[in-house]
């Protein structure tokens, strides 16, 4: 997962960060955001995953057929995490 993003510095705190890492770091999010305290409804979540990670690992997709297996693994294993934190179901 070589490929540098360049995103906004106040989300970042002005790192530069590989799509692996920014996949997780929007999963994180999504994991707060699915917290019984935080009340977000399934809709807001669903749109969160739809537009945060899927729209990033979709792009990713020309980067996908030249990746490794272990990258296309590691890719899938971070897209699975966000589905379970976006169902409850971790």
């Amino acid at each position: 997962m070589g490929t540098t993003i360049n995103r906004i510095a106040c989300a970042t705190n002005g790192r530069k960060m590989n799509s692996a890492s920014h996949t997780l770091f929007k999963t994180n999010i999504l994991r707060a955001n699915t917290s019984y305290d935080s009340g977000a409804s399934y809709n807001v979540k669903r749109t969160f995953y739809t537009h945060a990670i899927r729209a990033l690992i979709d792009y990713s997709a020309p980067y996908l057929v030249t990746a490794s297996p272990a990258q296309v693994k590691q890719l899938e294993t971070l897209q699975n995490n966000a589905l379970q934190a976006n169902c409850f179901c971790s």
